[in-house]
């Protein structure tokens, strides 16, 4: 396990959460001391292969500054939540039931990487008043962290049994679920089932690792435009929750699924963050499922093409009442070469701005406030052309985009703006393409991307991302129930959830008893992500009147049930 590396480790946890200092992802190239000397960086953490996040100390009010004469991919990406008789629609229900298979869950580990959990609650509870759960990492809050790391506090299954059964269990492990998103995910896939509330886990028996994240600082958050109370979380602390959870499976079967989502990247499964959760699924008795998030009906997504080397295309925005600014991509392939001007409503344009690689372009529109920022760069990454646009302080109403050819060979072009609650519900395109809206990180082959479908009505999820990828690749791979799932809330509460969040947690309880099929009981030791989807698209469910695979439902609807008779 790597070991994070630090200046003053007594300082480290406070240096990691505190909003005085901003994270900047850097690339090891020498003595990484010495360059952090000259950065400043008063704290080092690994967080992936040969990358390091400096933690650097900057006012908050010279935050856009530093991150404007920063280099623009060494910026940590913002992720937010994918969506605030399910178990039998998924062939779950008559997996438990089979007494010839009696698989549970049982040797299984599933990890969550979410808003934490509410350790309390009864689903994740035995009948001796034992917790399910291994171990639980609040990067919240300041205490003993994970050996190997530097910030935030791990709880062990010893501490939680110790405070179930005290009269005052949150003064010996306090760390609880304030928005409850991670508790309902947590018991919608290894839940201990509930008659009276019509609520049972897909894995009931399967262990629990889980990580609560610490918001993105205020820094990050003001300069990608979103409002300081929205729910953000940083990409560098995802990596090191994966690096966590995957720690604590001790050679354990173990599932890991991620309900968070994004718009910032190249949609092609080539960020950092998706090939590395690509990377850990690849592992024998690893299996990583993710959301396809819910952005088809949002209107935020533009597909566009230019013909020729003098075309252009004109794209309407509307840009709401009480929106702060908007952030968002233009991806175009190699070797096509585009330039953009922007025109606000009331007529005032930037002109057509210089392809000026990797360099900031400021545009002021005195009359109204607004300022314009304009990035443009060659993303090895994404296979061409990015170019990141911020309008800040906005005049609300029809913004118009040009995207003018300047060099065209393929000619398609996409445009992303943010999802989640990063932009007001009326910031969108006038024409928008609910295609190719698979957010981060799920569109990489190596992991199972779970699209929701409605089993009451045996329709597609509205919302629920479309396929395929800009790469081309099929996403998603299948879709889940996804509507209206009955799951446990913090508080001991139970209710209702929509969206792929839901369908990827039923997804991952799935996968744990596919888990101990194969590995627990020996049938097919070698099981990990791939083999894993092999198995659950075979078993899918599809339709006669509906050509697979396809945008909406993938290879067909989950049913563990068909895939063992398949089996």
């Amino acid at each position: 396990m790597r070991q994070e590396v630090m200046e003053n480790e007594l300082s480290c946890h406070e240096i990691i959460t505190s909003d005085n200092y901003v994270d900047l992802y850097y690339q090891i190239r020498g003595d990484i001391e010495e360059v952090a000397k000259e950065m400043g960086a008063e704290c080092v953490r690994n967080i992936f292969e040969d990358w390091v996040m400096f933690h650097i100390k900057v006012d908050p009010d010279d935050c856009d500054e530093f991150y404007l004469n920063s280099e623009y991919r060494l910026l940590t990406n913002l992720y937010g939540l994918s969506s605030i008789s399910s178990i039998e629609a998924a062939g779950i229900g008559g997996v438990l039931k089979l007494p010839g298979l009696g698989i549970t869950g049982n040797g299984v580990t599933v990890a969550v990487i979410d808003t934490g959990i509410d350790y309390l609650h009864e689903a994740f509870r035995y009948e001796d008043n034992t917790s399910k759960i291994i171990s639980i990492w609040d990067q919240t809050e300041s205490g003993t962290p994970p050996e190997g790391f530097l910030f935030g506090t791990e709880y062990t299954n010893q501490q939680i049994n110790e405070a179930l059964n005290s009269d005052e269990p949150l003064s010996i492990v306090p760390t609880t679920d304030e928005i409850g998103h991670g508790t309902f995910l947590a018991g919608i896939a290894a839940g201990r089932s509930n008659n009276k509330k019509n609520f049972q886990g897909a894995a009931p028996e399967a262990d629990l690792v889980v990580v609560k994240l610490k918001p993105a600082k205020k820094c990050v958050k003001q300069f990608f435009q979103v409002k300081e109370d929205v729910i953000a979380y940083q990409t560098s602390d995802i990596f090191r929750g994966l690096d966590y959870v995957i720690n604590k499976s001790r050679g354990k079967p173990m599932v890991v699924f991620l309900a968070l989502s994004s718009s910032d990247g190249p949609h092609n499964g080539t960020s950092e963050l998706e090939e590395y959760m690509a990377k850990l699924g690849d592992a024998i008795g690893d299996v990583i499922v993710t959301a396809a998030g819910n952005e088809a009906d949002k209107s935020r997504h533009f597909h566009g093409v230019l013909k020729d080397n003098e075309d252009k295309v004109k794209i309407e925005l509307n840009i709401a009442e009480r929106e702060n600014g908007v952030f968002f991509n233009v991806y175009a392939p190699l070797p096509d070469r585009i330039n953009i001007e922007l025109i606000s409503p009331s007529g005032a344009t930037t002109g057509k701005l210089p392809i000026k690689t990797n360099e900031w372009q400021i545009i002021n529109f005195p009359v109204e406030s607004s300022v314009i920022r304009v990035n443009y760069r060659i993303d090895l990454r994404a296979g061409g052309e990015s170019i990141a646009i911020f309008i800040i302080n906005p005049l609300p109403g029809i913004w118009n985009l040009v995207v003018y050819a300047d060099l065209i060979a393929n000619g398609e072009f996409d445009i992303y703006l943010p999802t989640n609650n990063f932009i007001e519900k009326n910031t969108y395109f006038l024409k928008p393409d609910p295609y190719i809206t698979i957010t981060l990180p799920s569109t990489n082959t190596g992991t199972i991307t779970i699209g929701a479908y409605n089993e009451v009505i045996n329709s597609i999820f509205l919302e629920s991302g479309r396929g395929y990828t800009r790469a081309n690749s099929i996403k998603p791979d299948i879709v889940a129930p996804g509507f209206n799932v009955v799951g446990p809330y913090p508080n001991n509460q139970y209710g209702t959830m929509s969206g792929t969040s839901v369908s990827t947690a039923i997804t991952a309880g799935a996968c744990a008893l596919l888990l101990e099929w194969g590995i627990v009981k020996e049938n097919d030791p070698t099981i990990n992500t791939i083999s894993a989807k092999n198995y659950l698209t075979r078993g899918a469910r599809r339709r006669d009147n509906i050509r697979y695979p396809n945008r909406e439902w993938g290879y067909g609807e989950l049913d563990l049930l068909n895939t063992f008779k398949e089996l």
